[in-house]
């Protein structure tokens, strides 16, 4: 195929390593260009298609949502380099502040199961046979009554 022939949706899904189905979502929500149809009805996708598809799918990569991707393909068809970047650059910043946050919420569960874990190790069961091992406050952590045995 050459490569300014147009495309039929499952050779464009198959070059931007997506699906149809996906093509199709992307084409209602007005991310890709409504296509033209063959005589046979076919969705055919010019050449643009496929950046467009792969710069979609990087976007989401990087953990764009699809709205976030919209307002930059609209600044893009505006033609405004500057505005681009800039809104690029404030999604960016705005996801490097997120992924730090998530950063640090794992590593305070990474801490919280290590503790569990040492308490484990520490024979913290020989109190409680069942939640004491995951909450600390449960009522059970308290030493059972010795049973009472009848006397044979």
């Amino acid at each position: 195929m050459k490569s300014d022939a147009m495309m039929q949706i499952g050779e464009l899904a198959k070059r931007a390593n997506t699906t149809t189905k996906t093509l199709r979502y992307y084409e209602r929500i007005g991310l890709l260009p409504p296509t033209v149809r063959g005589a046979n009805r076919y969705r055919l996708y010019a050449p643009e298609a496929l950046g467009r598809v792969r710069f979609i799918r990087r976007a989401k990569q990087m953990g764009l949502t699809l709205d976030e991707v919209t307002t930059l393909i609209v600044i893009a068809k505006q033609g405004e380099g500057k505005a681009l970047q800039k809104q690029l650059k404030k999604i960016l910043s705005r996801k490097i502040r997120e992924t730090e946050a998530q950063i640090q919420s794992l590593i305070q569960f990474r801490q919280d199961l290590q503790t569990l874990s040492a308490q484990l190790d520490e024979s913290f069961l020989a109190q409680c046979n069942t939640c004491g091992a995951l909450f600390a406050n449960c009522d059970c952590t308290t030493p059972a009554p010795p049973k009472h045995t009848r006397a044979a």
